[in-house]
């Protein structure tokens, strides 16, 4: 793997001290950046593209950031990788959306997502490779020509480099087949079990992230 936990953990070092110079700034002219996590995320993008970069270069020392439209966030020209860099937050109600430009799914590229939580203390990070347009919802969600991932299909090909993330499917069934192995189930708990059972196998998958601090 060209990324290393220990490269990731670096680059979030780094992020993390920006972010807290950002903030001593805004705080000199009464701001509060922290107050809209989009906002102080949109700052801090091209940061993170420059900070994986440098982490990147010790190994690959052509690797470099282009910040210019149509070109990748990181090109790699050793191993011949184009590398896109999102960064997101959760929602206040702890809602996390990755997205992807709908035009750079048609060419072969990896993905680097860091979600940061609200107070941009502790870290996500994943590096998703192969992902297609059948990982993303065909329905574009912004007029900038944005598309969700969907977090079933596509974190099967997740590489986590930072925290971790599990399947909410697959524990429930744990949970609720653990529950069922029990001596004497009273009859309406086990027709609830059941039920439950039945309604997890045919469900959706969803994934919960758990985040580290660095």
């Amino acid at each position: 793997m060209y990324l290393t936990s220990d490269g990731t953990k670096s680059a979030l070092r780094k992020m993390a001290q920006f972010n807290s110079d950002l903030t001593k700034l805004y705080q000199n002219y009464g701001l509060d950046v922290m107050s809209n996590t989009g906002r102080r995320n949109a700052l801090l993008s091209a940061v993170q593209e420059e900070f994986f970069a440098q982490e990147l270069r010790t190994k690959y020392p052509n690797a470099k950031c282009d910040g210019k439209t149509g070109y990748p966030d990181i090109l790699i020209p050793e191993i011949n990788v184009e590398l896109e860099c999102k960064l997101t937050s959760p929602t206040e109600s702890g809602a996390i959306s990755l997205q992807a430009d709908h035009e750079s799914l048609n060419h072969s590229k990896d993905f680097l997502y860091v979600i940061a939580n609200r107070d941009f203390t502790a870290f996500a990070v994943f590096l998703f490779q192969g992902l297609t347009q059948e990982d993303f919802s065909a329905n574009i969600a912004s007029s900038r020509g944005k598309v969700k991932m969907k977090k079933s299909s596509a974190f099967s090909k997740a590489h986590v480099l930072h925290g971790s993330f599990a399947s909410r499917k697959e524990k429930f069934l744990a949970e609720i087949s653990h529950k069922l192995s029990a001596d004497r189930i009273p009859p309406g708990r086990l027709r609830d079990l059941k039920k439950r059972l039945e309604y997890w196998q045919n469900a959706d998958d969803s994934i919960s992230v758990s985040f580290d601090p660095v």
